[in-house]
């Protein structure tokens, strides 16, 4: 998959599902001359490249300005004559100029002219529950996390099917949400939040407990791929591997401060290449759908790295016991030093007796 934007990379990175490739493309996230530096370096350098390369464009929250028009019309020629699929997610500026380009053929939605704007809040309500992305995840319990802070001006094309949509609490038309087709031989979904903060934690949708399996399902769906419906187990799995990856992350920080304090990191270096092989084969486990192994693997693992945390933590304490000690030494050696001057200078000096002048006594030896 190719992922142009910023949000929700990280986990996508992680996902055993997917291989991924991150092109920052962010502005609220990253300065211009960066976005403009990772898709020069992140992007393929051809049509076909594009097309062998990835079976999914995810375009979150990424501006076209940044892609030259080759690029733009390369995202659309996916869809309709290379039969991948797509993802096109933002809202504003992030999402309404895609509509000026080629992609406004691909898009299963259009611009609403005259929408009135406003940032009432309005409800995500499910449309199509039946549907193989809306049935695998648990929105009846989604309570206060289903709300957000204001509608996209637009509406369903003809043929798309509308999956959930956003109903003001007040007086107002509903709009969109996720929206789907099949254009061409690919396809595409659409889906046009609003947030309140550009931060998980001041957004009540992305601080859902289920929002990370609701990420992962989409870009199956749009891949045209099978998604699990072990709700509850896969979203357990999910977890499980999420909390093996940081716990690693932790170790591997660990190592790099040690190493720096000029420790001994070898044990250490043991546990993580140990951890990363198991981790592996938790993935090869996951990617057979044996979740309920992979599960048991993924505990597994966690319990095991609690060895590994302690290790670190005792190589630490041992590398910062010897700067003590060396600093110990230094502060002694300079405290001695500074006594030994002091008690010169204003000791010795009344071992000898004032000497207010002197005189040549004019003897001459011959």
């Amino acid at each position: 998959m190719l992922l142009v934007g910023g949000p929700n990379w990280r986990q996508l990175v992680r996902e055993p599902f997917f291989d991924v490739t991150f092109v920052p493309a962010l502005q609220l996230w990253y300065p211009e001359d960066v976005i403009r530096r990772s898709v020069r370096m992140y992007m393929p350098r051809t049509y076909e490249r594009l097309v062998e390369g990835y079976d999914t464009v995810y375009l979150s929250y990424s501006e076209p300005r940044f892609f030259d028009h080759g690029m733009v019309a390369w995202f659309s020629d996916s869809v309709v004559e290379g039969g991948r699929g797509m993802i096109l997610q933002g809202s504003g500026r992030f999402f309404f100029p895609w509509l000026g380009t080629s992609l406004v053929d691909v898009s299963p939605v259009e611009e609403l002219p005259g929408f009135p704007g406003g940032m009432g809040a309005v409800w995500l309500r499910v449309l199509e529950p039946e549907d193989a992305l809306m049935s695998s995840l648990p929105w009846s319990e989604i309570g206060d996390h289903g709300w957000f802070v204001g509608a996209q001006g637009v509406k369903a094309k003809s043929g798309a099917l509308v999956l959930a949509d956003k109903v003001p609490v007040g007086s107002g038309t509903a709009t969109p949400f996720l929206t789907f087709w099949e254009v061409g031989g690919g396809r595409c979904l659409s889906e046009t939040p609003v947030y309140a903060v550009d931060n998980k934690e001041g957004n009540p949708f992305t601080s859902w407990e289920f929002h990370g399996d609701f990420v992962r399902n989409k870009v199956l769906y749009a891949s045209g791929r099978y998604i699990p419906q072990d709700i509850f187990l896969l979203h357990e799995v999910g977890l499980a591997l999420e909390r093996c990856h940081q716990i690693i992350g932790s170790l591997i920080v660990m190592e790099e401060f040690v190493s720096g304090l000029g420790a001994d990191t070898g044990p250490l270096e043991v546990e993580i290449d140990r951890a990363d092989g198991r981790l592996g084969e938790i993935e090869r486990t996951y990617l057979g759908f044996e979740f309920d192994e992979s599960l048991c693997m993924a505990e597994s693992l966690i319990v095991g790295l609690s060895g590994a945390f302690e290790l670190a933590v005792v190589l630490k304490d041992r590398a910062m016991v010897w700067i003590y000690v060396i600093e110990w030494a230094i502060l002694t050696g300079t405290g001695v030093l500074a006594g030994s001057v002091v008690w010169a200078l204003m000791v010795r000096r009344r071992l000898y007796r004032d000497v207010y002048s002197t005189r040549f006594s004019g003897r001459v030896w011959g």
